[in-house]
């Protein structure tokens, strides 16, 4: 596990430990998680071969998106590859930006494709 002094387990509601906001530079900028390195995967692999990814700890980047009825999160691609973010905790507060997600990535019929949020960094606003 990788350890710095802004990181520390804490549980907030959450069923894994989350860290403290990343206030390194003075803002928030996503969690921080405490957790090794992880391989970036873009959307439309995880798409094409979302099988190949199942039970993996992975990163991958979109811009957040919801829907009220009923209430959910994902993330998405210009060519529109979703890949859907639990908690809604994690990514609620970053409708319409870029991020990159790290978690762990499961995918099955029942429940899609679904990235469980353990470190939320955002890149920017909109595409691009």
């Amino acid at each position: 596990m990788v350890e710095n002094k802004w990181c520390r387990n804490l549980i907030i509601n959450f069923p894994k430990p989350f860290c403290y906001p990343n206030t390194q530079f003075g803002e928030i900028s996503g969690l921080v998680a405490c957790s090794e390195t992880t391989t970036d995967i873009p959307l439309a692999t995880l798409v094409a071969q979302h099988a190949e990814y199942d039970g993996q700890t992975l990163s991958t980047t979109g811009i957040v998106r919801t829907f009220d009825e009923p209430l959910h999160y994902w993330i998405e691609d210009d060519d529109l590859n979703r890949v859907a973010i639990e908690p809604d905790e994690a990514v609620s507060g970053y409708v319409g930006k870029r991020v990159r997600v790290t978690g762990d990535y499961r995918a099955d019929r029942e429940t899609g494709r679904v990235l469980e949020a353990a470190e939320v960094t955002v890149l920017g606003t909109g595409a691009g």
